[in-house]
């Protein structure tokens, strides 16, 4: 039996923030250093030290280290003095001062501060110096009941959330027994349909008058509804009169940083709530295909991204509702299925939606991260989350929102499909324009394997892991429509009777959209479209733009500019210029180890440097200088290594330190190698996490 409370959480969201002067978000601040002095530092400086560009020659007394640089300002660090400090706080009348001899010195020119710190670190006068090292603020709920919220803390959102929130631009849709969209812990992140408006006119045509928050597609006469129950008319109504869909929206995207309740997996994101459930004469969640297969193709219709189907049963007859899954997925969105409650084999019996086409299949965990008795179990589970344990104490079960401005706990894969819901929005947030088959690859191939090694039965690939699902996103660096969408496969360099191969990453493309091709060479730009030209060739499978070469005059050693512009299946333009050579000669390339094409990778990626190194791995095919460099996100040097070497395979290895020997925190860094020859420069990228 459901039970409701009433609760308001305060959650505090401690903002990422810099502490730079220049706002420089590196792992320490620039030009700046910490130290503590064995004597008052300002017994041996002049006034004229703190002063802007005074020399720190005046230091040379006592700090001979720094005699040869200029400083900018000197601040102590500790307690007020006693004659300053509020007369609320007692000092000991003993004590004279209150100074801890701490100093921050912030110099006033571009200083190698590691450098500086090594030469302070030989004076006895020095007890220790330091960088001004900046740390990551934490989203951590920090109230009294975020302790029964175990499910979040089991797939590991309190790191995750340090990476995304979420954002008001990915929408989840919840078809379920409705959604109570004036929830407290809900409403502001429930979807509004901007093209309607509350007038009594369906102004976006879309043959759903006033939809403004999404729709209620019950309407049956099949006598059974629980007394008050709406369930004779379709409306624009799509409230919860049952509880169910209330609290999977809850576990999906309940507003974090709002002083009430709970939070939701993806705090920032939009639920789309679609009633295509009401509650039958036992008080049950009951849900007709044709509502449900409605619901789908609306949702999809409305622009959701993902889609949650906190729902199941059997039927073998299922053509309608399996028509409306395949529509969805055709149409690259996300849909998310619970793997039900009896306990079944599904192996065994025609159970849906889970068992459908590209639906991910989710079963349930307990507080202990093991399979649920409850759970249904089969080829079709593709991942494990939290869903709790059915017994008669609420520590074992999922905290969420429930109707009328409450919370309760509930139990069973109707839970844990959310959380899935939720993390796939997560990655949305990071990469909005992935393709609906890659986020639920990220999800099966972070997930952590549970029960016989690999896929089984009962936890598919594993269980769900927010946050090395959300590093796996923050590690491709096609963030943006126009960063590394569009890349040529076959190099920086073509021969004259080669075609030129554009690849179309992760955005797709409908084969009736227009594709168009500017060459522009030393003298002319010529322009060229797909269908129209012949010789230019596109495939839907392989989102590939093929120019055969013959239909185009190109002149050799010549730097050739493409430009490359069309729009994807949700009419987002793109456009990109790649530049390349026609040269029928050796150049320089720098490849990974599994070919001319293969991309440049390190492995263990993420990993973990107190047990293990990681090394970037690639070839080169001729005599050539390499460069390697890791940065922080925020641009921050952290390692450099130059040398020469002649063709070959190689491996660049990092322990994990920085240049002053420090291990670095976790996070995501970036790694870049460029190679230099024949006055050409070739530079590949990618990103390393640091995980523990």
């Amino acid at each position: 039996m459901k039970k409701n409370i009433f609760i308001t959480v305060c959650l505090i969201c401690l903002m990422h923030f810099c502490l730079s002067e220049k706002a420089n978000c590196s792992n320490y601040v620039k030009n700046q250093i910490l130290i503590k002095t064995r004597t008052p530092l300002n017994e041996k400086i002049k006034s004229s030290a703190s002063q802007s560009s005074a020399s720190l020659t005046t230091l040379s007394y006592s700090l001979p280290g720094l005699n040869k640089y200029k400083i900018k300002k000197k601040s102590s660090i500790g307690p007020l003095p006693v004659s300053k400090a509020p007369k609320h706080i007692r000092v000991q009348s003993s004590i004279k001062s209150r100074s801890q001899n701490i100093y921050k010195i912030v110099f006033d020119e571009e200083v190698d501060i590691h450098k500086i710190i090594s030469e302070l670190k030989k004076d006895d006068e020095i007890i220790w110096a330091e960088p001004n090292h900046i740390i990551k603020a934490q989203f951590i709920p920090n109230d009294t009941f975020y302790s029964s919220q175990w499910n979040l803390q089991a797939i590991n959102m309190e790191q995750t959330w340090d990476f995304s929130l979420g954002s008001s631009s990915v929408v989840i849709a919840v078809i379920d027994t409705g959604v109570d969209w004036t929830h407290p812990d809900l409403a502001n992140n429930i979807w509004n349909n901007e093209n309607e408006t509350l007038n009594n006119i369906d102004d976006d045509d879309n043959g759903k008058v006033d939809d403004i928050r999404g729709w209620d597609f019950v309407e049956t006469f099949y006598n059974n509804a629980y007394p008050g129950e709406d369930y004779h008319t379709q409306d624009n109504d799509p409230v919860d009169f049952n509880g169910h869909g209330t609290h999977c929206a809850g576990i999906i995207a309940a507003a974090g940083n709002n002083s009430t309740g709970i939070s939701g997996t993806a705090p920032l994101c939009k639920i789309m709530p679609v009633r295509a459930g009401y509650t039958n004469i036992l008080g049950e969640g009951y849900f007709e295909l044709a509502s449900l297969a409605n619901a789908v193709y609306y949702a999809v219709d409305m622009g959701a991204q993902v889609i949650n189907l906190s729902v199941g049963g059997i039927a073998s007859d299922n053509s309608v509702l399996h028509s409306s899954i395949e529509y969805a997925i055709n149409n690259n969105v996300v849909v998310v299925a619970a793997a039900g409650n009896e306990g079944l084999n599904l192996d065994q019996v025609d159970y849906v939606p889970v068992k459908l086409n590209g639906v991910i299949g989710v079963s349930a965990v307990d507080l202990n991260n093991e399979n649920t008795s409850y759970s249904n179990f089969g080829e079709s589970v593709d991942i494990a989350a939290p869903g709790g344990t059915l017994i008669n104490n609420d520590t074992y079960k999922i905290l969420s929102t429930y109707p009328s401005d409450s919370y309760a706990y509930e139990v069973g894969t109707s839970m844990a499909a959310p959380h899935v819901a939720g993390v796939a929005g997560l990655i949305l947030s990071i990469q909005p324009y992935y393709k609906a088959s890659k986020i639920s690859d990220i999800l099966i191939k972070t997930a952590t394997d549970r029960g016989s090694t690999g896929k089984d039965p009962y936890y598919g690939h594993g269980l769900l892991n927010a946050l090395k699902a959300v590093i796996y996103s923050s590690l491709d660096f096609k963030k943006s429509q126009n960063d590394d969408y569009i890349t040529i496969i076959d190099g920086d360099y073509l021969s004259s009777d080669q075609p030129i191969v554009i690849k179309i990453n992760d955005v797709v493309i409908l084969l009736e959209n227009s594709i168009a091709v500017d060459i522009t060479t030393d003298t002319e730009t010529k322009s060229y479209s797909y269908p129209e030209d012949s010789f230019i060739t596109f495939s839907n499978s392989t989102n590939t733009i093929t120019l055969n070469l013959p239909g185009i005059t190109l002149p050799d050693n010549q730097d050739i500019t493409f430009k490359v512009t069309f729009t994807d299946s949700l009419n987002n333009k793109f456009e990109k210029e790649l530049s390349i050579k026609m040269n029928s000669s050796d150049p320089l390339k720098i490849f990974g180890p599994n070919g001319e094409n293969s991309p440049v990778y390190n492995a263990p990626n993420p990993f973990n440097p107190d047990s293990e190194e990681t090394a970037v791995c690639y070839q080169i095919n001729k005599t050539c200088k390499v460069t390697f460099y890791i940065y922080s996100l925020n641009l921050q040097l952290v390692k450099k290594e130059e040398k020469s070497i002649p063709a070959g395979y190689y491996e660049e290895v990092w322990d994990g330190r920085d240049m002053a020997g420090d291990t670095v925190p976790n996070g995501v860094y970036i790694f870049i190698l460029k190679a230099e020859a024949d006055g050409k420069t070739i530079i590949k990228r990618n990103k390393i996490a640091v995980l523990r």
